[in-house]
């Protein structure tokens, strides 16, 4: 069984507003998986839980805009809560992170000087600054995407790891409903027309751009139907599989293709593979220019004869991030850090994969 989310028909509607609400009857309104934290410090408490609905995109031109960001006019599914105590105060905002690979695996943590990972499970957490300048931390999984931001006081690593460590559930019996709905379903494009946002894609320099460029989203069974011929994909013993894609440019000439493949075990872990054909402008780069404004290594291997240039974060997780050209397409692979995606893992995918 699947899942539907609630949601608003118009952003001028009474409950478009954000508002309190308890866990339960929150998670009806989002489409991932709502965490709770079951590890607090002694000193802070639940403060406010508060959940935005999905609606439209716009703003209404009653409301304070000051709060929301002027990149987007989407109004996509949020929670935020807050905790505070003894002048301390912590956020917590959670959503699904649709609106492009999720740059670095922590998208919050943007031109942080000192990112510093942490295991939560199997996958990352990543200790830094957010865009804001507040000490942060943020974790992604059961593909929900978690961001921590201090807004008063200050906490310890320690402390902020452990807050990661112990998200849970809010609603258990919902989260194999939301893991087992395609992605494509989830996201918010699939009933919303909007331009593509501007996000940092990864450490590889890519915009999508112009903002009139038509958009569609697709589940895995849909694909075969409208994608151009493509034989990329990672091999069946690495477990995962594909689930939905992007289709940037209209159906006769698409100027790019993100494919979005989720382990068959955990959704929460993926990979995703970005293509464009070589002589489409606006499309995938290639030779690629790194995207400066983020610290990373990077090198350039030779894979049958194909030169491939390969960026990351930390050689013990990733994020990895690989451009190269294949049979008259401009290809990315990207794929999402966890415990076990060093750089010797990631080396025997692209030997598979080039």
């Amino acid at each position: 069984m699947t899942w539907i989310h609630q949601t608003v028909s118009s952003i001028e509607s009474q409950d478009a507003g954000v508002r309190s609400i308890g866990w339960k009857e929150a998670q009806a309104w989002c489409n991932f998986v709502l965490l709770r934290p079951t590890v607090l410090t002694d000193d802070i408490e639940l403060e406010s839980a508060k959940i935005r609905p999905e609606a439209p995109p716009g703003r209404p031109a009653h409301a304070n805009q000051s709060s929301r960001p002027d990149w987007t006019q989407s109004n996509r599914a949020a929670h935020r809560a807050e905790f505070t105590g003894h002048q301390r105060r912590l956020r917590i905002k959670q959503f699904l992170y649709d609106y492009a690979p999720p740059a670095f695996d922590h998208p919050c943590l943007w031109e942080s000087v000192n990112i510093r990972p942490f295991a939560v499970g199997n996958f990352l957490g990543w200790l830094g600054t957010d865009f804001r300048k507040l000490q942060a931390a943020t974790v992604s999984f059961d593909r929900t995407t978690v961001e921590l931001s201090v807004t008063e006081g200050a906490f310890k690593d320690e402390e902020l790891q452990a807050i990661c460590r112990g998200l849970a559930p809010a609603v258990p019996e919902v989260r194999e409903r939301i893991l087992s709905t395609p992605f494509a379903d989830l996201c918010y494009q699939s009933r919303h027309r909007e331009p593509p946002i501007a996000v940092p894609v990864g450490y590889w320099a890519h915009k999508r751009l112009p903002e009139s460029l038509p958009l569609t989203v697709l589940r895995d069974e849909q694909i075969p139907n409208v994608a151009s011929n493509f034989n990329v994909s990672p091999p069946g013993e690495y477990g995962y599989r594909l689930n939905s894609a992007f289709i940037f440019g209209d159906a006769q000439k698409q100027q790019e293709i993100d494919y979005l493949f989720e382990h068959v075990e955990d959704a929460g872990r993926y990979m995703r593979v970005l293509v464009s054909p070589s002589d489409m402008e606006g499309g995938v780069p290639y030779p690629p220019v790194r995207e400066t404004r983020q610290a990373c290594t990077s090198r350039v291997l030779t894979i049958r004869r194909q030169e491939v240039y390969h960026a990351y974060h930390d050689e013990r997780y990733g994020q990895h991030e690989a451009v190269w050209q294949k049979d008259g397409f401009n290809i990315v692979l990207i794929v999402k850090p966890t415990i076990s995606t060093d750089v010797t893992w990631f080396g025997r995918l692209l030997e598979a994969m080039v």
